[in-house]
């Protein structure tokens, strides 16, 4: 969080143009359980040929510190979609019904999650029958993290 959240600068059109935003990315955090609050000095995050606009120099950034924690959710056969079957074919999972994965981030972000938002799917695009693995995969979803992704195991056969 920071105030002002934005400031004029000036500098030659090609500088500009390569400037969208500043990263301040270097506050050091370690060890805090509780937020920081601090001024920083914007000059030391323009880019080279870029100055500012106004004599603020200064913003106030404030960094909230929350603990991260960790869900497990649980991942059936229903909930996996199969991107790419083909109509001649049948799918049939060939392992077991239930899997648990572990997700990590911050408890807002965790509160509200179900598989559902995460999309979980393979891509059986291209295979003929057979069994074979697929990795499942997951929308990513901003401050969520998939600790341990998995595998599952289809046979693909022709229909009758």
């Amino acid at each position: 969080d920071y105030q002002p959240t934005s400031v004029k600068v000036v500098g030659k059109e090609e500088d500009l143009s390569k400037v969208d935003e500043l990263v301040i990315n270097d506050l050091d955090v370690a060890d805090r359980s509780k937020d920081l609050e601090t001024s920083i000095n914007l000059a030391d995050y323009l880019p080279e040929g870029i100055t500012l606009a106004e004599d603020m120099s200064e913003v106030m950034v404030k960094v909230v510190i929350e603990l991260i924690k960790e869900k497990r959710l649980a991942v059936k056969h229903d909930d996996i979609n199969i991107v790419g079957k083909e109509e001649e074919y049948t799918y049939t999972f060939q392992d077991d019904i239930l899997h648990i994965i572990t997700v990590r981030g911050l408890a807002d972000d965790l509160n509200e999650l179900k598989i559902s938002n995460m999309i979980p799917s393979i891509d059986v695009t291209g295979y003929e029958p057979g069994t074979y693995e697929f990795d499942v995969n997951f929308k990513e979803i901003t401050g969520v993290e998939l600790l341990e992704p998995f595998t599952v195991k289809v046979k693909i056969a022709k229909k009758k």
